[in-house]
């Protein structure tokens, strides 16, 4: 009994049955792989191979990986091979069947329809091709409602979410206006409670002001006349030195002049002739020493001075304090 071979496989010469054979044998190769094979085997042989043995030979190889349960690598193949040889609307068929079975309706759909528009009126399979098209698309119409519902849940967990995002901005603002007024009323306490004891550092500043004209009003109702009286004479004391001080140191300046000027009388010869040198000493000795006295009553006349002015000074005065002003009225 003699084996029939398809159509596609019976065209091509022994060198591309043999790579189509290769290919059958390995359900991995790829399909670049199978059409570099089969154009390699072509290479060699002569004629060669025309692109419609070319599609027929990957058609081969497609229905050994639909066999294999690689459809989606046989629908592609099924398309190459229609795109090398357009005229065979079978091949679309083909795809369209890979599709089906895997449950690609969207494809499916599309290539059955494609087939019914390129394939003869007279091709047995177009019959087959409504039939499988009418089981597509319930399908194909429940996979579009579950892709429309996927995609409004979707929305509808994207709006859900923008609201969330929405509520917690929202909710942040509030917050911060929250936090904002708590540091408000925070800065205002603060504020009042600087005020307040500025207030009540100023009322201490008066208390402590009529405190202490309280206490010079004392002092000053203490002061004795005779702390007076001592502070006058030592004043008085103080002048009196002073005044004979620099009497003294005028009279000694005098004498300093009145030496000079006899030292000043000379010979000739240059001698001195005004004064003998003992009496000169004497009298520069006398000058010297009422200097000295005349800086010593001078200086204790200053500190007396000093003294009484100091105990005058410390006489505590009168003070009135009104309205933050002062009237001092010294007792003398």
């Amino acid at each position: 009994m003699k084996t029939r071979q398809p159509p596609a496989f019976r065209v091509l010469s022994g060198s591309a049955r043999a790579a189509v054979c290769l290919a059958l044998g390995s359900p991995f190769l790829a399909m670049g792989s199978a059409t570099l094979a089969i154009r390699s085997a072509w290479a060699q042989s002569a004629p060669v191979p025309s692109r419609a043995d070319e599609a027929a030979a990957l058609s081969i190889v497609a229905r050994a990986k639909a066999d294999g349960g690689e459809l989606a690598l046989a629908a592609d193949m099924y398309l190459q091979a229609h795109r090398m040889n357009a005229a065979v609307a079978g091949y679309l068929y083909s795809a369209a069947r890979c599709f089906h079975k895997a449950s690609a309706w969207e494809a499916a759909d599309r290539e059955y329809r494609r087939f019914l528009e390129t394939a003869p009126a007279v091709d047995a399979a177009r019959a087959k091709a409504v039939e499988y098209l009418a089981e597509v698309a319930p399908r194909l119409a429940e996979a579009r409602a579950a892709e429309a519902q996927a995609a409004s849940a979707s929305q509808i967990e994207e709006s859900r979410r923008q609201a969330e995002a929405r509520k917690t901005e929202a909710d942040g603002k509030v917050a911060e206006a929250l936090r904002t007024a708590e540091a408000r009323k925070a800065s205002e306490a603060a504020a009042l409670r600087k005020s307040e004891a500025a207030a009540e550092s100023a009322a201490e500043a008066e208390r402590r002001q009529a405190a202490a004209a309280e206490t010079a009003r004392q002092q000053a109702a203490a002061m004795s006349s005779g702390h007076r009286t001592v502070a006058w004479l030592a004043v008085a004391g103080g002048v009196a030195a002073a005044g004979g001080g620099v009497a003294l140191w005028l009279g000694a300046n005098a004498d300093f002049d009145a030496l000079q000027s006899k030292l000043n009388a000379k010979d000739g010869a240059g001698k001195i002739t005004g004064i003998p040198r003992e009496d000169a000493t004497t009298m520069q000795d006398e000058a010297n020493l009422r200097r000295g006295l005349g800086m010593g009553l001078v200086a204790m006349g200053a500190v007396g001075l000093g003294v009484g002015s100091w105990l005058l000074a410390s006489a505590a005065p009168s003070v009135a304090i009104e309205a933050r002003q002062v009237w001092v009225a010294w007792q003398f």
